[in-house]
């Protein structure tokens, strides 16, 4: 899998930073690198100065914690979150499947397996829905990794920012590393639902999301959600569901094919939102710490 995810974004000129030394920026850390390389370049007198100068920026750039200021988009009206959620609501519904199918699916999950289907919904646009059961209740599940929180405890996030945008949504910058080198910058709208019993105790949350900018280009559309329910009185049930364009060379596109694209697109997806919720497992099982958001106002 790591071959074909390595196939797909190679011509797109990411693995280019695959050997670069990772560093992490403060938001002010890379306003003065990003200043101080802008003043050398100017100075520059020779083209072998100003690509080395260039390559430095670059660098910059695809440094894990931030490609540019943390969140690059205004808060939007309500009116935007409103109509993520109608299009999230539109992707979802129940996967088709027999009663056999559904026995056999259910008996996975039971045996600790983290289940995936994915499929194509049209040429470029390929569609996950991931399953799996966490061995804790939902309240304690919750309580170590907040609805809220859920991107940030992604595996392969190196970096990102959360901007509240009034109750129950907010804006998430996040950095995902898919492998050495290749790495999706993207910013979402999100919204958080929670749904309580009588008592106050809770039975459901909610995340559903849609990336309205992706500042290395490499995202055209992702729209989905995460659910975690109650699985009975000690488990947690959590549910990815969501649809995917990324950017792909079109060189890429006429030597390979569409179809054998959308085909290794798919197993990526299968993969990654398996490790996401291999890695709330292993969070629940303090074999990982969670991460703690840093709000932006």
């Amino acid at each position: 899998m790591t071959r074909s995810l390595h196939v797909l974004f190679a011509a797109a000129g990411l693995v280019a930073m695959a050997g670069a030394q990772e560093a992490r920026y403060s938001v002010q850390d890379f306003q003065e690198r990003r200043a101080s390389l802008r003043q050398e370049y100017a100075q520059a007198r020779t083209p072998e100065e100003k690509g080395k100068i260039l390559r430095q920026f670059k660098l910059l750039l695809f440094a894990p914690r931030y490609a540019h200021e943390p969140i690059m988009i205004p808060t939007p009206p309500g009116q935007a979150f409103s109509e993520m959620e109608q299009k999230v609501d539109r992707l979802e519904g129940p996967v088709a499947m027999s009663e056999a199918e559904r026995a056999k699916y259910e008996a996975r999950l039971a045996r600790g397996e983290i289940v995936t289907r994915t499929w194509t919904s049209r040429p470029g646009v390929n569609v996950e829905f991931t399953e799996g059961l966490v061995d804790l209740p939902l309240e304690e599940f919750l309580e170590s990794v907040p609805a809220a929180d859920w991107g940030i405890n992604l595996a392969g996030n190196v970096g990102g920012e959360i901007r509240e945008a009034g109750e129950g949504r907010q804006i998430e910058r996040m950095v995902l590393s898919m492998m050495p080198g290749v790495r999706l910058d993207i910013t979402k709208l999100e919204s958080v639902e929670m749904e309580r019993d009588a008592s106050g105790k809770p039975t459901r949350a909610k995340v559903r999301w849609e990336v309205v900018r992706s500042d290395n280009g490499r995202v055209f559309m992702d729209v989905g959600s995460v659910t975690f329910e109650a699985a009975g009185p000690n488990q947690t049930r959590v549910r990815f569901h969501s649809a995917h364009q990324l950017r792909v060379p079109g060189l890429l596109r006429t030597v390979l094919g569409q179809r054998a694209v959308d085909a290794i697109t798919r197993t990526a997806l299968g993969h990654s939102f398996q490790k996401y919720i291999d890695t709330y497992r292993k969070i629940s099982e303090g074999k990982a710490v969670a991460r703690r958001r840093q709000v932006l106002e």
